[in-house]
């Protein structure tokens, strides 16, 4: 049986400012608003903040720690599960245009696993790597849809990914942003 009581206490000493959660319910942090305790959620700040839960729970506890962004689609049993959880919406939220490097022709965008993807598809159409996400990501559909509803205005009816996404032999979708984030 796991001491989380030991745990808790070896990440207060290591990362004295992460904010760590006894007992959380997880209801509070899914968007169905479902689901029991867990015995300890850490809410990192910063890449190290998250780095030492990751190496503290791994190395002194042989615990895999769960991460989790913002909840979405996430049920959890009203009996709770026993989890060290890492909730990185709060944190982690870094999102930039890395420099080409590995890849020349290729840009390469840094998102941290608390940027949602609203903010990310946003990021991506500023910097016109929007089509790029589509095409290259098994969230192809889910994505398509966020970007049907917060970035593109449209007469036509609500159209496939396959027609969204620009490729370099049909040119540039249509659509036109709308602007602001919703």
């Amino acid at each position: 049986m796991m001491n989380w009581n030991a745990l808790y206490h070896c990440l207060r000493e290591r990362a004295p400012s992460l904010e760590l959660r006894r007992d959380e319910p997880m209801s509070r942090h899914t968007s169905f608003r479902v689901g029991g305790p867990v015995p300890m959620m850490a809410l990192p700040k910063s890449e190290d903040e998250a780095q030492q839960v990751m190496q503290t729970a791994a190395q002194g506890f042989g615990i895999k720690a769960f991460f989790m962004g913002k909840g979405s689609n996430l049920l959890v049993s009203d009996q709770g599960a026993d989890l060290l959880v890492v909730k990185a919406c709060d944190g982690l939220n870094r999102l930039e245009l890395l420099p080409e490097g590995e890849w020349p022709g290729h840009s390469t965008i840094l998102a941290g696993s608390g940027v949602s993807l609203a903010r990310l598809s946003n990021f991506a159409l500023e910097h016109g790597l929007l089509d790029a996400i589509i095409e290259r990501t098994d969230m192809r559909s889910t994505l398509a849809n966020i970007l049907r509803l917060h970035n593109y205005e449209s007469t036509e009816e609500p159209r496939g990914t396959e027609q969204m996404a620009s490729s370099p032999e049909n040119g540039p979708s249509d659509d036109k942003p709308s602007g602001e984030d919703a």
